[in-house]
């Protein structure tokens, strides 16, 4: 499996338009998703549930 590499526009804490949430968090589910992590994914949505709606997951 290739290693995943944070983009530059989601290295933020900012909201970022289009993504769902903040660049990190839109990142921590991406690769919770890759990871198969799960048990990471109700957590995150639990603090933001606009994450489902980011275009960056259907990347």
């Amino acid at each position: 499996m290739r290693k995943l590499v944070q983009p530059d526009t989601l290295k933020t804490d900012k909201e970022v338009p289009f993504s769902g949430g903040a660049g990190n968090d839109v990142w921590r589910m991406l690769t919770a998703f890759v990871g198969g992590n799960a048990e990471a994914v109700p957590e995150l949505l639990r603090s933001n549930p606009t994450l489902l709606d980011g275009e960056e997951l259907a990347r």
